[in-house]
């Protein structure tokens, strides 16, 4: 990791994190040398206010919002709110819905082997609790959303992005390489997941 940027913790839940985090994300941007800038949002509240603070820049959006598939687990869908993917779809931001969001099957390079080989559930659990582990679930939810994004095409592999997530009030803000769960555990060391940048961890 290059770059770390600013790291505060307030109170689960504020709302203040929510809109601090939405002001770096912003303020990155206008450095010019990002591409797109993703934000996961079920409500696409957050990607509204995204969109707002970012109105005249040539970087695209996109909100990596609601899939049915997390009924399964208790969860309501759908989420996203028609007011705000009105909105989002005025200002030309791209909209995730309906996706697959288990990394259970995606390759991974196996040592013993030399090949590829499915991710278990049990290891696309674990992979993901490392990443929660060290960031908190905001930063799991920004890395995810740009794999999504990548593997349902609205995110070129190689793109250099920031994502923004958050659950519970934590946000946290990467600038990140794109890839897909093609690319994820797969292949050299080189090609994998990176993490260029943490803006926030809020």
């Amino acid at each position: 990791m290059n770059g770390v940027g600013e790291f505060i913790r307030l109170p689960a839940g504020s709302t203040e994190n929510r809109a601090r985090a939405v002001a770096i994300v912003a303020e990155r941007a206008r450095r010019g040398d990002l591409d797109a800038v993703v934000v996961a949002s079920l409500s696409g509240s957050t990607a509204v206010r995204v969109a707002r603070a970012m109105e005249g820049l040539p970087c695209r959006v996109i909100c990596v919002a609601d899939t049915p598939e997390w009924t399964r687990y208790g969860h309501p869908y759908p989420t996203l709110d028609p007011g705000c993917r009105e909105e989002l779809e005025a200002r030309g931001v791209r909209i995730l819905r309906d996706y697959r969001s288990t990394s259970a099957g995606a390759p991974r390079f196996d040592r013993e082997t030399g090949r590829d080989v499915p991710l278990s559930a049990v290891e696309a659990a674990l992979f993901w609790e490392g990443i929660t582990a060290v960031g908190g679930e905001g930063l799991k939810t920004a890395v995810k959303s740009v794999v999504l994004a990548t593997d349902y095409g609205l995110l070129r592999r190689g793109e250099r992005v920031a994502s923004l997530g958050g659950a519970g009030g934590r946000e946290a803000a990467v600038v990140m390489t794109a890839l897909g769960h093609a690319d994820l555990l797969s292949g050299a060391p080189g090609t994998r997941l990176r993490v260029a940048e943490i803006l926030c961890l809020l």
